[in-house]
């Protein structure tokens, strides 16, 4: 028996053995909040006006069996995380927030990432890092009507927004990671319309508008010189869909659906970029798809010293299905995800396919998850005999 499958067979026996006491029901203290990562109270006042909630994370992974041999083109091109086998710390983060009197809230939330094990910040400036993630201040009219200001997470697109103390697989799809913006600098409008009301879930009709500094912009390489601007609609039909991809406490019928667009302002370009998400839980099942599409337009085309001399288009799309097979503690989940880094090369070396499945097991209402995750590659413009096959395992704790 190889390596790899001894070393799978050994992490199913552990889990097995770990979740056998947590079937029973557990209670959790009021401090916690409804949600994980809604964080945990430290301090409140009797009408609730004041507070104060302590947030952290921490996902450790061990790699059992890596077989990516294309260190250079893969983590450039598609983001292939080239994890050698061994331990890793993929995600620390601690932060606070709370409530300043009725109409305000704030946020600080800082952490460390390491996205890839090739560490050179040349290629990859986010390789490996500690950074301000949220500090923002935000103004609570009404539910209709919010302004938040500071750092944050740009609101575009559906898995990106989704926090990865909440994916059913350890990564976002890679279109997700290239074609969203991350965390960036400005201030936006936000609020929700019909929440609870006839067909409408607690969401209801949520709308966002932010203007950013586009430093979180992905189309590399990023000048900055001028704003990105977002906008975002989506729509939740039906149940509550919690907040992660799983079924966790949720045995209804649930829909969103959601698009958006923006722009940013380069010194040598001009970006677009548009997409659309659909997030269905019904049952035990949990279905999430996503299109992102994005454009490079020069503003020097033709000139052929240019940095750009001509536009080009990057795309790609995601298909996920979950389903919980014991409640709220054993969850199998699949994903295909496809993404071009440039729909005009001819020889595919810019395109790649994922094929993922995965198990988790959740602990204490999802704080605690375990997840197995087997991940294929597929690159058409590889060399042949080129292995890009990963299993690996992560565990995710999550206040």
């Amino acid at each position: 028996m190889s390596r790899p499958i001894r070393a799978t067979l050994s992490l199913l026996a552990l889990a097995s053995f770990l979740a056998a006491p947590a079937a029973a029901e557990t209670e959790l203290p009021e401090i916690f909040g409804d949600q994980p990562g809604d964080g945990l109270q430290i301090v409140a006042s009797p009408d609730g006006a004041f507070t104060l909630r302590a947030h952290g994370m921490l996902q450790p992974r061990l790699v059992f069996f890596d077989m990516g041999d294309d260190t250079d083109l893969n983590p450039i091109v598609s983001g292939d995380p080239d994890d050698r086998e061994g331990f890793k710390l993929r995600r620390a983060r601690v932060g606070f927030s709370g409530k300043l009197g009725k109409p305000f809230a704030w946020k600080l939330m800082m952490g460390y990432d390491a996205n890839y094990d090739l560490i050179d910040k040349t290629v990859r400036p986010e390789t490996l890092g500690f950074s301000v993630l949220d500090a923002y201040m935000e103004w609570v009219s009404t539910p209709y009507f919010q302004v938040r200001g500071g750092a944050m997470k740009v609101p575009f697109g559906g898995q990106h927004t989704q926090s990865s103390s909440g994916l059913a697989l350890v990564e976002r799809a890679v279109v997700a990671e290239r074609l969203a913006p991350a965390y960036d600098v400005g201030m936006r409008l936000h609020g929700s319309i019909g929440g609870g009301k006839a067909i409408f879930a607690p969401q209801g009709l949520s709308w966002y508008v932010g203007a950013y500094s586009g430093d979180g912009t992905v189309m590399d390489p990023d000048d900055n010189l001028g704003l990105l601007w977002v906008g975002r609609l989506s729509v939740s039909l039906g149940d509550d869909l919690g907040a992660t991809e799983s079924c966790l406490g949720f045995d209804g019928f649930g829909v969103r659906i959601g698009g958006g667009g923006g722009f940013n302002f380069e010194r040598e370009s001009r970006d677009q970029f548009v997409g659309g998400d659909l997030m269905i839980k019904a049952w035990r099942f949990a279905l999430r798809g996503e299109f992102l599409t994005a454009r490079r337009v020069p503003s020097y085309q033709g000139v052929e010293d240019a940095p750009f001399p001509e536009q080009f288009r990057r795309h790609g799309y995601l298909m996920q299905l979950g389903f919980m097979i014991v409640p709220d503690l054993l969850e199998v989940a699949f994903r295909h995800d496809f993404y071009d880094d440039d729909l005009q090369d001819e020889d595919d070396y810019s395109n790649v396919r994922y094929f993922q499945g995965g198990a988790n097991l959740f602990f204490l209402e999802g704080r605690i998850k375990v997840q197995l995750n087997y991940i294929h590659r597929y690159e058409p413009g590889e060399l042949p005999g080129l292995k890009n096959d990963t299993i690996l395992a992560q565990g995710t704790l999550v206040l």
